[in-house]
């Protein structure tokens, strides 16, 4: 998730600066990051979550502040200045430890999650305001939604589904996500979630990366507790939940990351490992998903909280923040 840990909040000191780095393609197949914009003023280095959404054809970077639940949403240009401001102020509640993006019925949510165990559900309209929030809390085991680090919406054979992980206590939980009849205010969105899967994984599970090939959805996590690296596959039937099928896999400097963040190019998917140093790795995954190659080792920014893939016809790029 395009979000900060706790830890990060708290080190006030060591914000960088926001910095777009270019996806470029050479005809060998090699993939770098070329550093084209650097914030001055522009984006604000206060922000707790940073996410994209694409709306009415145009694409939009938004940037969620958890001390005020207010988020600011700016224009994605193809050049310089590459973000624009708009009047847009939308306001979700304080206190929200992830916000994800997802469609659902060709309309565009936003999943919002704190670690008290509620998900909140808000549609966004075209004119970037918001509906009121479905609410969500599942307060008891099975399925219990207390403390989850990760949360993360797929999609399955069509349906919406929500992924939920404690990496303290391992509980991993999925969630289906539907369209009722009514919905249960005025204007809120007609949804409803129910519980379908729930598993104890190993606890210290961290630096998901999620992607899609051949249409299933599949996901990267290292453990920093029992070290490992494993690539899991999320089942075709969600109520079998998700299961590993690669583990022990070689990562460089596994233990020393901070951020693995997913992006895909021409239907392909890469991974950028980054270390607080400043230095990150691009790999892709293999077709059999039992791994991935190295590809580039990239300098960029230090003490970046965040990575953001911003991948449009017109640009191919990854803010780090």
């Amino acid at each position: 998730m395009s979000s900060l840990a706790a830890s990060d909040r708290a080190k006030e000191k060591a914000k960088a600066t926001p910095t777009l780095y270019e996806i470029t393609n050479s005809e060998s197949g090699r993939i770098d990051l070329a550093s084209n914009w650097s914030a001055d003023s522009s984006i604000s280095r206060d922000y707790t979550n940073l996410f994209t959404l694409d709306l009415a054809q145009e694409h939009y970077l938004v940037c969620y502040s958890r001390d005020s639940g207010t988020a600011d949403a700016f224009e994605i240009l193809s050049a310089n200045p590459y973000f624009r401001r708009t009047t847009s102020k939308l306001s979700f509640e304080q206190g929200y430890d992830a916000l994800e993006p997802f469609v659902l019925g060709n309309r565009q949510y936003v999943l919002s999650y704190k670690q008290s165990g509620q998900f909140s559900f808000t549609e966004v309209r075209e004119d970037l305001s918001l509906s009121e929030p479905f609410r969500f809390i599942h307060s008891r085991d099975p399925g219990m939604s207390v403390g989850f680090t990760m949360v993360k919406p797929i999609v399955c054979l069509g349906a919406v589904y929500v992924m939920g992980y404690n990496f303290e206590t391992g509980n991993a939980v999925l969630y289906s996500l539907n369209v009722t009849a009514r919905s249960f205010a005025p204007d809120a969105p007609a949804l409803s979630a129910r519980h379908v899967w729930r598993r104890s994984w190993s606890p210290g599970w961290t630096r998901f990366a999620f992607f899609t090939f051949g249409g299933e959805n599949f996901f990267l996590k290292t453990n920093t507790v029992r070290p490992n690296v494993n690539i899991d596959h999320v089942c075709d039937d969600p109520s079998d939940g998700a299961v590993p099928i690669a583990t022990r896999v070689k990562l460089e400097n596994a233990q020393n990351l901070k951020i693995c963040q997913s992006f895909a190019l021409q239907g392909e998917p890469y991974f950028a490992a980054y270390a607080s140093d400043g230095t990150t790795v691009l790999y892709r995954f293999h077709g059999d998903c039992q791994g991935f190659t190295p590809i580039s080792s990239c300098p960029t920014i230090s003490e970046a909280r965040c990575i953001v893939p911003i991948i449009t016809s017109e640009s191919k790029s990854l803010l780090y923040y």
